[in-house]
């Protein structure tokens, strides 16, 4: 399923990519919450692979209505994360694919066609960029860490989502290397991670 997955998801970044460097229609689902037209196309076409492909799995995308979908053997589609990213011309964006079995994770795969970068993890066989494996570095001490964090879009709208995150900030930030925000959660865990 892996690979066959990893193939429809490449497939897919194309259609990220010529949106990248193209003319975007942007619209706003929510004050700060962004989405285009290549989010929906990179959707559809995910979801219509996954269906001939993976016909025994549901499919739950972030762009569609999922109100009656059952979780369980399930497809989890975030089209273009990072999208104010890919809108503004920044590289931090990907399509992120989640799939579970019984309710349980099984794969994920993170691609960013901008930066021709594959993440995928496997349930009991460890991560990999690119198929080199990867795993997290062995710094215990939080003063050398970099961190990096994101920001919730209701902070916008809800002073207590924007107080909570500035008295976060202001509690962790004398206490570690530096913090970063990629505005681009899927690269949050591998910005941190150490190559071996």
């Amino acid at each position: 399923m892996k690979e066959q997955l990893i193939q429809i998801i490449k497939a897919a970044g194309e259609i990220l990519k010529e949106g990248f460097y193209g003319e975007k229609e942007t619209t706003f689902k929510g004050k700060k919450d962004l989405v285009t037209q290549y989010d929906l196309a990179v959707e559809i076409y995910l979801k219509e692979q996954f269906r001939q492909h993976f016909n025994r799995f549901t499919i739950i995308a972030e762009e569609s209505d999922n109100h009656n979908v059952k979780f369980g053997d399930s497809i989890i589609i975030d089209p273009i994360d990072g999208t104010t990213n890919f809108v503004n011309g920044i590289v931090h964006c990907a399509i992120s694919v989640g799939v579970y079995r019984s309710g349980e994770p099984f794969i994920g795969v993170v691609y960013n066609p901008i930066l021709n970068q594959l993440y995928y993890a496997e349930v009991g066989q460890g991560a990999y960029l690119n198929g080199q494996k990867i795993t997290v570095n062995g710094d215990e001490e939080l003063m050398t860490a970099l961190m990096t964090t994101g920001f919730p879009y209701s902070s916008a709208t809800d002073s207590d989502d924007l107080a909570f995150v500035i008295k976060t900030l202001e509690r962790i930030l004398p206490q570690c290397q530096d913090v970063r925000r990629l505005g681009f959660c899927d690269y949050d865990i591998p910005s941190n991670s150490g190559y071996q």
